[in-house]
């Protein structure tokens, strides 16, 4: 919300996974802040009916959908890895219809296994981007259904 106003706060890059994912994940989303002097920004996010893992410094988490604005307080410096999951994507993992997960904070562990908690360990905020997206892409590959090469063409 308020996104032109909220940028100068923090910086939020998007980018889409590679092929053999494109069934399972819509994009991946990367942010990072470095407030000064003791600044505090609260970023108020839109509903969203996605699932998303995410990675910060509290873990990595799964996150179910969203039905209501939510925010989130930013401080000092940090970052937030996201996964942004295509709808019905995980309904294979989940133990139940993707309505039981609304507006719940989940251990990504038990649906990713033990390793998921381990990608980015030694601290995601000195890797760059494409290290990121690089590492994502060979963790969560072993999560999908194959492409088939219709979906591959350009209408």
């Amino acid at each position: 919300m308020h996104h032109n106003d909220s940028k100068k706060h923090y910086r939020l890059r998007r980018y889409l996974p590679d092929t053999p994912l494109a069934n399972l994940i819509e994009q991946y989303w990367l942010v990072n802040w470095q407030l000064k002097n003791g600044q505090e920004h609260v970023q108020r996010n839109l509903p969203d009916p996605n699932f998303h893992l995410t990675f910060d410094s509290q873990g990595a988490k799964l996150i179910g959908p969203v039905s209501k604005v939510y925010e989130y307080p930013m401080a000092a410096s940090g970052f937030v890895i996201g996964v942004k999951f295509n709808a019905g994507a995980l309904n294979v993992l989940l133990n139940g219809p993707a309505s039981d997960y609304v507006d719940r904070e989940l251990l990504a562990s038990k649906y990713f296994g033990s390793g998921v908690t381990d990608i980015f360990e030694t601290g995601a905020d000195a890797l760059t981007d494409e290290t990121i997206v690089s590492v994502l892409n060979k963790f969560l590959v072993h999560f999908a259904e194959p492409v088939t090469a219709k979906q591959t063409q350009v209408a």
